[in-house]
């Protein structure tokens, strides 16, 4: 995976806004073991640029679908 030398970027987190960002912490089954939300200025920073970074990889939904299934 592309992904592989970024490992920070393989993790759930979430950015509400300009008020606070989320992240879910997983156990070995995959079972939340705890989801912490961080309301400091910092926090939202390296959130905004974890998600630009992640952005790099992304693909478009669209470009997954089939061509028989794509909305015109």
């Amino acid at each position: 995976s592309a992904l592989e030398s970024e490992p920070e970027l393989l993790c759930d987190f979430g950015i509400y806004g300009n008020r606070a960002t989320g992240l879910l912490e997983l156990d070995e089954q995959c079972r939340t073991t705890r989801f912490t939300f961080d309301f400091s200025p910092e926090a939202l920073r390296l959130a905004e640029e974890r998600w630009k970074r992640l952005a790099l990889y992304a693909i478009p939904y669209e470009n997954l679908l089939d061509p028989g299934t794509r909305c015109s």
